[in-house]
């Protein structure tokens, strides 16, 4: 996982780093049942991947977690790159692949 680049390189990560705030909850006085992702542009398109393969074992069987462990409970996406087609922005799109 440490250094892909490809998908679903920073997809693991992501997940990752949502088990770990979610298994630190406690210690870091955070709310487990309140975790979100936010991400902007293709960090949205990141964030809003992981709101949609939570559930996905290609996720869970790698990173050895159950589904709550990585289930973002929210997101905040702010100008994702998700829209291909008549509205795309081209650049953004072809940069994200």
């Amino acid at each position: 996982m440490k250094g892909q680049t490809v998908f679903p390189g920073a997809l693991m990560e992501l997940a990752a780093s949502t088990a770990l705030v979610r298994s630190r909850a406690e210690e870091w006085h955070i709310d487990p049942g309140r975790i979100v992702v936010m991400g902007f542009s293709t960090g949205g398109h990141l964030a809003a991947s992981l709101g949609v393969f939570w559930k996905q074992d290609f996720l869970l069987e790698p990173l050895g977690r159950k589904s709550e462990e990585i289930q973002p409970n929210g997101m905040i996406l702010a100008y994702p790159v998700i829209t291909a087609g008549k509205f795309v922005h081209r650049d953004s799109f072809v940069n994200l692949l």
